[in-house]
């Protein structure tokens, strides 16, 4: 076992992407579930990452992990270190390339599949900074009737911010999604915490 002082952190990039591969599908089901909490039975990954366009001279998207539920549904994960202020509009790219690129030309359009978009900050979203909560779902609603109607359900997006991550910790120490988050952020504090002792996920790595 390492010295948890030589952990290196999984939100790096290539410690991210070498923990949540193909291979590794139980912990990739594992922190989806924790994040959508919808009820997950089998999840495919895909080794290509590369989101390319319909014409050369379009911008070349790489995702940080892709994966298709059982249900069809396919949920994108991104992390995000380094605040460029373009958050929204990034993200935005990446699920509409995700959403049309299902289609080839002649196909209906009832074949989409829902895209659920998940982002993780590490620095606070302005737009979200006032929110104590770890992380934020949207989805796409109708404002003017006040009936809270939403549109479809085929586009959902959760916005994570790593730095809200020790408020929780306080309050939803039990919590799966603030246990991940803790792990993603300083691994050295799993055991600090005693999080192995509730999920088996995250001390199957930390134990790796």
């Amino acid at each position: 076992m390492q010295n948890k002082q030589e952990l290196l952190k999984p939100k790096i990039d290539v410690v991210f992407h070498s923990l949540f591969r193909v291979g590794n599908e139980d912990i990739t089901k594992a922190i989806i579930t924790a994040i959508t909490k919808e009820k997950i039975k089998k999840i495919e990954l895909e080794n290509d990452r590369h989101i390319i366009g319909k014409y050369t001279e379009e911008k070349l998207g790489i995702l940080d992990l892709k994966a298709t539920l059982d249900n069809g549904t396919i949920c994108d994960i991104e992390i995000q270190l380094v605040d460029n202020k373009d958050t929204e509009k990034r993200f935005l790219w990446y699920w509409s390339k995700l959403y049309s690129g299902q289609l080839i030309r002649g196909e209906e359009y009832k074949k989409l599949n829902k895209v659920i978009g998940i982002i993780i900050l590490d620095y606070k979203l302005e737009k979200t900074r006032e929110i104590k909560r770890l992380n934020t779902k949207w989805k796409i609603k109708e404002v003017l009737s006040g009936k809270n109607i939403e549109l479809t359900d085929e586009l959902e997006i959760h916005i994570i911010e790593i730095p809200k991550v020790k408020e929780m910790m306080e309050t939803s120490e039990k919590d799966e999604l603030t246990q991940w988050i803790t792990f993603l952020d300083n691994p050295s504090r799993v055991e600090e915490l005693k999080i192995m002792e509730n999920n088996k996920e995250i001390k199957k790595q930390w134990k790796s």
